[in-house]
This record gives C-alpha cells, sequence and structure tokens, in this order.
C-alpha cells in the first residue's frame, strides 16, 4: 500500500520550493512554507495523542488552517471528517455521533495546540482515509470513505485531460469540507504544482467582490456551481471583465448541479468564457468533463476520464439509469450504527441516479434524475427539460420542477419560479403557460405555477426540492 505521507510529501516536493501554494488576502505561503506548518500541525497532533488509524474531525472555516489541517492529518496517516462548521447543531452531533472522532479540530482546540517549532514527525505506513459527508438533500447526510492516494490519482487523472499544471492559479470559492470543495479546488490544483487563491466562500454579497478579487490576484483558473454562474451573469454591467476573462482565464469548470442551457448561454455572452461542465459524485469522484475546443452538444458533461467507462441500465435509447465503473471508487459508506467503515456493500458498477446516455462519439449526456423523474398518468415527464424551457423565458431568473401530488393522474407536474426583475406574477403566469403550451408535450405543462423570491438550496448549491414538494 501506498503510504501517505510519502506520497503527500512528493506532491508538496512536486510544486517546488519557494513557489506560491496558498494565497489568503494578503498572505501567501510557499511550498516550503506549506511543507513547514503541515510538519508543524503534525507534530502537535502527533503531541495531543493522535496517532494512525485515528480520526480528526475538522470543524474550521475555509482558509489555510484547515488546508494545514487536512494535509496534517494525512502526513500522521489519520482518518479525517471535513465538518462544515456553519451546520446546525444538530448535523454536527450527528455527524459526531456516527463517526466516532477521537479530536474535534475547532477555531477553540486549534488555539490550544501547542504550536512550537518541532522535528517533522514521521510519516506513518497506514494511508490516511478521508470521511466526506454528503449534503443530506433527502435525508440525514450520509459519510462516503475514499483512501488519500485514491483522491490524489483521481485529481492527477483530471489535470492530465484538462491541462491543468504548475501555472494555475486557481480561486477557490467552494464550501472546502465537501468533496467538491478539498479534491476539485485545493488537491487538484496543487497535485498539479500550481496556486489555490484562498477567497472568501461565495455569497451574493461577495459576488460584488468576486472579478476584482479574480484579477488582482491574477486567477487563471476557476471552479464554479451553476447557481454561481447565474449571480455573476445577472451582476455583470460591462465589458471590462470579459476583455480580461478571454484572456486570462485559461480553465473555467463547472460542477455541483446540472448547468442549464440559459445560464451556459448567459455567462458565454457576459464573460466570452466556454464554461466546461463536469460530472462526479462523492462516491465515484470525478468523472468526466468537457474539454477546450471539444463540441459542446446540450445536456453533455464531458469524455470519460481515462479508465472510466459507463453503463446504461435500460432497453430504451436515451433514458436509462447510468452506472459507472470506475477505479476511483469510494471504499464504502459509514456504518451509522457502529462508526465502521461498510465495504462489503458497495455495488460495482456503481448507481448513479441520473438518467442519460453516452453519445457516439463519447460524450456522456445526462437528461435528468431518477427520483425526480415525474409519472403523469402513466407518462414519464422529465423535469429537467422542463426546466430547460423554462429558463429560456426572458421573465424567468430560475425554475425548479417537480411532481406533485394529484387525485386522479398520480402526480403532477409543479414548477417553482423565480422571476426576473420588473415582472409580476399574474403576468407572468398568463404568458408562461402560453409559452409552455406550444413548447412542451401536453403531458409536461406544469399543472401548477407557485412563484418564490429564491428557491431552497443547500451549501453545495444544490435545489433541495423535498423542500417545495413538502411547501406546496
Amino acid at each position: 500500500m501506498m503510504q501517505s505521507a510519502d506520497v503527500l510529501a512528493a506532491v508538496i516536493q512536486q510544486g517546488g520550493g519557494e513557489r506560491p501554494a496558498l494565497v489568503q488576502g494578503t498572505q501567501v505561503l510557499s511550498y516550503q512554507g506549506l511543507q513547514e506548518q503541515v510538519w508543524q500541525m503534525a507534530a502537535s497532533l502527533s503531541k495531543h495523542g493522535l496517532g494512525q488509524g485515528d480520526r480528526i474531525a475538522l470543524m474550521l472555516p475555509n482558509g489555510l488552517n484547515l488546508v494545514v489541517g487536512y494535509l496534517a492529518a494525512i502526513h500522521l496517516g489519520l482518518t479525517f471528517i471535513p465538518v462544515n462548521p456553519d451546520l446546525p447543531k444538530t448535523t454536527h452531533d450527528y455527524i459526531k455521533q456516527v463517526s466516532r472522532p477521537h479530536l474535534v479540530l475547532d477555531e477553540k482546540k486549534l488555539a490550544e495546540l501547542t504550536r512550537e517549532a518541532m522535528p517533522p514527525p514521521a510519516g506513518h505506513h497506514a494511508e490516511s482515509v478521508g470521511i466526506f459527508f454528503t449534503s443530506g438533500t433527502t435525508g440525514q447526510p450520509k459519510g462516503v470513505c475514499h483512501g488519500f492516494v485514491n483522491l490524489l490519482v483521481n485529481a492527477h487523472t483530471f489535470n492530465q485531460l484538462t491541462g491543468l499544471g504548475a501555472d494555475c492559479r486557481m480561486m477557490h470559492v467552494f464550501p472546502m469540507t465537501y468533496m467538491a470543495g478539498f479534491l476539485n479546488t485545493v488537491l487538484s490544483p496543487l497535485a498539479a504544482g500550481g496556486c489555490v487563491v484562498l477567497a472568501p466562500m461565495f455569497s451574493p454579497q461577495f459576488a460584488l467582490h468576486f472579478w476584482p478579487y479574480a484579477i488582482s490576484n491574477q486567477v487563471n483558473a476557476l471552479w464554479l456551481s451553476p447557481t454561481m454562474m447565474a449571480i455573476l451573469a445577472r451582476l455583470n454591467r460591462g465589458r471590462q471583465v470579459a476583455t480580461w476573462a478571454e484572456g486570462a482565464l485559461h480553465h473555467l469548470f463547472v460542477g455541483t448541479a446540472p448547468l442549464s442551457a440559459a445560464v451556459r448561454k448567459s455567462f458565454q455572452e457576459n464573460f466570452s468564457v466556454t464554461p466546461l461542465e463536469s460530472y462526479g459524485m462523492t462516491e465515484t469522484l470525478l468523472t468526466s468533463v468537457n474539454l477546450p475546443g471539444q463540441d459542446w452538444q446540450p445536456g453533455s458533461v464531458g469524455r470519460l476520464l481515462p479508465g472510466i467507462s459507463v453503463i446504461q441500465q435500460s432497453e430504451t435509447e436515451q433514458d436509462g439509469q447510468l452506472l459507472v465503473d470506475t477505479p476511483f471508487i469510494m471504499q464504502g459508506y459509514l456504518d451509522p450504527q457502529d462508526g465502521s467503515i461498510n465495504t462489503a456493500q458497495v455495488p460495482h458498477p456503481f448507481p448513479t441516479g441520473d438518467m442519460g446516455y453516452v453519445t457516439s462519439a463519447g460524450d456522456l449526456l445526462i437528461t435528468g434524475r431518477l427520483k425526480d423523474m415525474i409519472i403523469r398518468g402513466g407518462v414519464n415527464v422529465s423535469p429537467r427539460a422542463v426546466e430547460e424551457v423554462l429558463l429560456v423565458h426572458q421573465a424567468v431568473r430560475e425554475a425548479a420542477v417537480v411532481g406533485l401530488p394529484h387525485d386522479i393522474w398520480g402526480e403532477e407536474v409543479g414548477a417553482f419560479v423565480c422571476l426576473e426583475d420588473g415582472w409580476l406574477p399574474k403576468q407572468a403566469e398568463a404568458e408562461l403557460m402560453a409559452y409552455l403550451k406550444v413548447n412542451l408535450p401536453v403531458d409536461a405543462v406544469p399543472g401548477r405555477m407557485v412563484f418564490l423570491q429564491e428557491l431552497p438550496r443547500n451549501t453545495t448549491g444544490k435545489v433541495l426540492k423535498h423542500k417545495l414538494v413538502d411547501g406546496a
């Protein structure tokens, strides 16, 4: 088994001594400085009694300390459990109950750790394991377990496919305690020998300062969610940013949720940059990505990473559930009863819950979610297809479509719509219904339309559709 400590040391050494590894505000940490801070924190944790295989919950906000905490845990062969400090106390209690950490490293505990200079602690022979909790959109979060080497090889594979290299300066705006905030936007650029610019976590307030921050920090690579893209496009008021982005942004990756054609088009028109949509899950890691210069078609989440294949579980051509056969599959889920890693029941290939197909050209297309599928009087209706049509209309800023209970049809199509400024619900409903009847099959036309100021979302930007159903 590869030792996490040796692999981590190789990654840091590859970064190149005094070259910048992490930037936060005015603080710049070189790869040499990062290594020294990792050794210092690892020694402090070791002095605190933590050793090979012990579990540490990292309950720290986005920032340098969390990155160093991750890497120190990996160096010591610990099992690290990232926990978003902004989650409700009940969720914190649940995660601690099922994961059974030996230490919870929050800001208070971090201040108590001995931080004097110590000799570098020896790396342990066990592979470090990460337990990443899903965002819990439909129930309690699940602990997904991956070995560090598996995460690193997935990052390297992604980097090689996309050309992400040592010259990248990746701006980080995701929650760092979720998989995308660690694998995509910390581990991937560091594995490439690049630099991570730790910006404030994305919010509507920070969106006003997003581009000045990126420009002043000479950013050339970004990961965004579709929600972030939609907000940035709405706020843009000129061509100055587009001129900069067109010349400076070498990589603009998109993930964590489906990217609608309308948001994609709006972003491209505003910023003259082509978004490269990707696909992955906490359980399967990064699976596919669109590549620069690749012909794009609606619904495409790109080409599969080398070594990955997809099986369509259906007799029809374009509506089967996708099963992913990948070498990057998780070790297993955390057993909530005894805290062990359940490795015996990991399905191969892994059922994603997404519907779609692979084209003859090798593009992976996602057409919807299996659980989201609405069955109206025996007819299958794809919520995503209805959302795509809604989002094209000039009155619609955001839209989410769900199945709502119906006495006759079993389910009816329910559309939850956020309007652009200047539109009134009564006027918009009449116009939208007329528009939908022309552009959708009769069974896909919403039977109910509800207007909201904002759609309910979790911290990674995914719409909480069960809340829409519960509140209807």
